[in-house]
C-alpha cells in the first residue's frame, strides 16, 4: 500500500511538469480524501471558492458554463466526481490547461469513460 504522503508528494511533483493532474482509482480507494488532503494543505476549506463536489447540485449546475466558473479561480481547484458531468468533459477540462495561475485535480472513478 502506498501512504498518503506519498501520493501527496506525487500529486505535487506532477504539478510541476503539468497543471493538471487526475486521480483515478475505483470507488472508496480514498481518492477524494487525498484530494482533500491536498486542498487542506494548501490551506483551503471545503466550502471555499475552487472544490466543486458533483455530487452536490448547486455545484454541478455551477459548471454548466465552465467558462464563467472557472476562468476568474485562482491556485488550486479541485473537481471530484468530474464522471457526473452530463455532456463531454472537454470544456472543464480544457479550460484550465489555457489558466497559467491555475492548478487543477479532477478526481474520478474508474468506470468505461476516459478523460483524453
Amino acid at each position: 500500500m502506498i501512504e498518503r504522503n506519498e501520493l501527496l508528494t506525487k500529486i505535487r511533483d506532477a504539478f510541476s511538469v503539468n497543471r493538471i493532474v487526475c486521480l483515478l482509482g475505483p470507488r472508496q480507494c480514498g481518492k477524494t480524501t487525498i484530494a482533500r488532503e491536498l486542498w487542506a494543505e494548501n490551506g483551503k476549506k471545503i466550502s471555499d471558492e475552487g472544490y466543486f463536489d458533483l455530487e452536490s447540485p448547486v455545484d454541478l449546475e455551477s459548471l454548466e458554463n465552465p467558462e464563467l466558473t472557472l476562468k476568474p479561480l485562482e491556485g488550486l481547484i479541485i473537481i471530484d466526481e468530474i464522471q457526473k458531468l452530463p455532456r463531454p468533459f472537454f470544456p472543464v477540462v480544457k479550460l484550465p490547461s489555457r489558466i497559467a495561475s491555475v492548478a487543477t485535480v479532477f478526481v474520478k472513478d474508474s468506470s468505461k469513460e476516459v478523460i483524453a
